[in-house]
């Protein structure tokens, strides 16, 4: 009688091995593959929070204001306008010549600001006025010199005439808030008389 050879394995148990073996494969398998899912998905979110944490933070960029459009006082009579700022937007001027010689014209400059004060409104002269004169025109009060050079700093030369802005030389306000608004007035319209443009067709 033979003898069986007992050391090996049986089929039984190297099934059970097999199928050990493919069931830990198995479940290492479905194990790997949800960490790659979670890794991905890691992956996709975490370079926008990289992103943030490693570039410098962006600064919004600062609108940029549109300038407002000049507004002007066009003086047709003259040829020119004046440009005006926040403090004489209201402005207007008198087409009632006061100049005293005939090759001078002189209006009176006004804020409609200060027309609740009868001074300011009601007086020729009581807050500025635009005066055009001819180049070679010599002012008076000084004499042998020139308006354009006497007044060089309140206008300019434009073509065959000097404009310039003077002003008043007494208070036409009585109000103390308006006595503000005057000096706030006159102070910008002689810097617009330093900027007096020609009327472009």
């Amino acid at each position: 009688m033979k003898k069986l050879n007992n050391s090996g394995f049986s089929t039984v148990e190297g099934l059970l091995i097999v199928v050990a073996i493919l069931f830990i494969g198995g479940i290492s398998f479905y194990v790997f593959k949800v960490n790659q899912d979670n890794r991905k998905q890691v992956n996709l979110s975490t370079p926008i929070a990289n992103n943030e944490a490693t570039q410098p933070e962006q600064q919004p960029t600062p609108k940029q204001e549109v300038p407002a459009q000049q507004s002007f006082l066009t003086i047709q009579e003259m040829g020119v306008k004046l440009p005006l700022s926040e403090s004489i937007k209201d402005a207007y001027y008198d087409n009632k010549d006061i100049a005293t010689a005939p090759d001078i014209i002189t209006f009176s400059l006004k804020s409609r600001a200060l027309d609740a004060e009868p001074d300011c409104k009601n007086s020729s002269a009581s807050t500025a006025v635009i005066t055009r004169v001819p180049v070679g025109k010599e002012d008076p009060r000084q004499s042998g010199k020139k308006y354009s050079d006497t007044q060089a700093d309140k206008g300019k030369v434009i073509g065959e005439y000097f404009y310039f802005v003077g002003l008043a030389q007494y208070p036409c306000a009585q109000d103390p808030n308006n006595q503000k608004i005057l000096e706030r007035v006159r102070t910008e319209f002689s810097d617009a008389g330093k900027n007096i443009s020609t009327i472009t067709p």
